[in-house]
């Protein structure tokens, strides 16, 4: 029979003792064994996914884990629903339901505090057939999802261990977590949520460690993003320093910078025009057939002279009240041009494709129009979607900036230094991740108005991948945020597909761990380890790339994580 993780804590024997008489209501009485032992699998694999062991996506969540419902019926012929009930029986219950639905899966659950705030976890034997059928699934599913990292996982063996000094870490962090708690003011935080808080933190970071002794690393791939995660990529950084390869002490080797730095690969023409293996046709082929094979359209009128002749004081500077007098001269300048005017008098007559001005449709007796950016306007302009643009969009003055920031040493500094502002590393590289997201606080945040004014066309650019929304409902559903999975995809191409599978190449016995943007090895393998990342966005990006290698000791960043989450409880 096969083994299933499930929570220590779960009293499963107590459960199981007279199963079928107890808990007879709920599956009947005239039952076969088959089914039966098929039912108990059922509540194994509820508890399995139920293990608590991740804060920060639980926590928006009150720690009640959304469950898909119609995909665990299908792994275990309908049985769900009586899963749920025994484990949510009055007169045992171990589970819980916040009864709050989640549109497309079920409701969120989790244990019961009494086996919730208890950690560790045991390897429990099946019953019946299920949980043989599931690892099958796992199985067949991960060499649907992105066959091009399977060589990860391979890398992931029982030489990869954690050092028994982990153990006294969190001994030590907890004892002193407890008491900094003790001596809080109840009127500037609040004590009960640190409270919470510190014991769920203790019981997912035991959790992940005894997972890693015990050889259980849960790797798998996303077809979204393209990343490889694993136990390790959700263990906290000051855990990760307990990491050991066959007894050797192991050191992190992070890319500086990696999002921004990322973002230069699409602000070149080659990225768009191109087939080869780095080119948006490969990367996203989704994402390049939704932009070359529609119409897109970008709404632009006298307030917001979006993409018209390519200027890069033109974006939506006017919109964003960011023009200088020198620009607003300009803005009215090409306002006034007979060829705008003629644009905007232009009446595109019924069969528009054919019109002389493609690009644009009347809409209203205000005109406005719409232009459309498809395969021409990126083939001829270089640029989405510059559609009277002359020249590549890597020889445009700002973007030509952009490339030349000092990625090979720190690039949230320098641009810290370039826009001559009074903010650590830490908060422009949190504003920065603003400019690349689409919240609504993007446009009202400084750093963004910043880009906007000394980087005009990278904001361009970012702005109309931020815009792009899949017309078909099912991709609009798998890729709900394409810029982002699209940055992803750029760095696990670079990091993962050429840098880490040229040193697995080269060293095909040696394990490795890797964390999105950054990579686990034996110290002694450092320098080939950079030497092999290095090649592999250089001289593909051709701008130079900083890593920097971290093993820094754990215990002396004690009170600064305490304080972090001391911080986010404050009143």
């Amino acid at each position: 029979m096969k083994k299933i993780r499930i929570p220590s804590s779960v009293p499963v024997n107590e459960i199981f003792e007279d199963f079928e008489n107890k808990y007879a209501k709920y599956f009947g009485e005239d039952i076969s064994a088959t089914e039966l032992a098929n039912i108990k699998d059922a509540v194994l694999l509820l508890l399995h996914f139920l293990l608590p062991l991740r804060i920060e996506k639980d926590e928006k969540t009150g720690y009640f884990k959304i469950l898909n419902s119609r995909i665990f019926n299908d792994l275990t012929g309908k049985k769900f629903k009586v899963a749920k009930d025994i484990l949510m029986d009055e007169t045992f219950p171990v589970i819980e339901c916040d009864h709050k639905y989640y549109e497309g899966k079920s409701y969120g659950y989790k244990l019961i505090d009494e086996y919730f705030m208890k950690g560790g976890s045991i390897l429990y034997d099946s019953y019946g057939k299920l949980i043989t059928k599931y690892y099958r699934n796992v199985g067949q599913n991960r060499n649907k999802i992105f066959p091009k990292l399977d060589f990860l996982q391979s890398k992931l063996t029982k030489r990869i261990t954690i050092n028994g000094s982990a153990l006294d870490f969190l001994d030590h962090f907890f004892k002193k977590f407890d008491d900094r708690i003790r001596l809080l003011n109840n009127e500037e935080f609040d004590i009960y949520q640190i409270e919470n808080k510190r014991k769920i933190i203790e019981v997912v970071w035991r959790n992940d460690l005894g997972l890693i002794s015990d050889g259980i690393f849960g790797a798998t791939e996303s077809e979204s993003c393209q990343r490889f995660s694993s136990v390790f990529t959700r263990l906290k950084r000051e855990l990760r320093h307990f990491i050991e390869i066959d007894g050797e002490e192991t050191i992190e080797i992070d890319l500086k910078s990696s999002q921004p730095y990322f973002l230069n690969r699409i602000l070149n023409s080659d990225f768009y025009d191109s087939t080869d293996s780095i080119s948006l046709k490969s990367i996203f082929p989704e994402l390049y057939n939704e932009l070359f094979n529609t119409k897109k359209m970008v709404k632009i009128d006298n307030s917001n002279f979006n993409f018209i002749l390519g200027h890069p004081y033109l974006l939506t500077l006017n919109k964003f009240n960011l023009l200088s007098n020198t620009d607003e001269l300009l803005y009215n300048n090409i306002m006034n041009d007979n060829r705008v005017q003629e644009v905007f008098n232009y009446e595109i007559n019924d069969n528009f494709t054919n019109s002389i001005y493609y690009p644009f449709k009347s809409t209203d007796n205000n005109i406005k129009y719409y232009i459309y950016s498809d395969i021409r306007l990126l083939y001829n302009a270089g640029s989405p979607p510059l559609s009277y643009m002359c020249g590549k969009i890597e020889d445009m003055t700002d973007i030509r900036e952009f490339k030349s920031m000092n990625f090979h040493i720190d690039f949230y500094q320098h641009l810290t230094n370039y826009l001559d502002l009074s903010m650590t590393r830490e908060q422009i590289k949190e504003r920065f991740q603003l400019f690349l997201n689409n919240s609504g606080d993007r446009n009202k945040d400084f750093i963004s108005k910043c880009m906007r004014r000394y980087f005009p066309n990278v904001n361009r650019i970012v702005e109309f991948f931020l815009r792009v929304k899949f017309e078909d409902p099912q991709l609009r559903l798998k890729y709900k945020n394409p810029f982002s999975l699209l940055l992803q995809r750029i760095e696990s191409y670079h990091l993962l597909q050429v840098g880490v599978k040229n040193f697995c190449d080269h060293f095909p016995k040696e394990p490795v761990v890797t964390i999105h943007d950054s990579v686990i090895v034996k110290k002694s393998h450092q320098k080939y380890m950079i030497k092999y990342l290095k090649d592999a966005t250089e001289k593909i990006t051709g701008i130079p790339v900083r890593f920097d290698v971290k093993n820094s000791d754990p215990f002396e960043s004690v009170d600064d994580l305490i304080n972090q989450y001391l911080n986010d409880c404050r009143i």
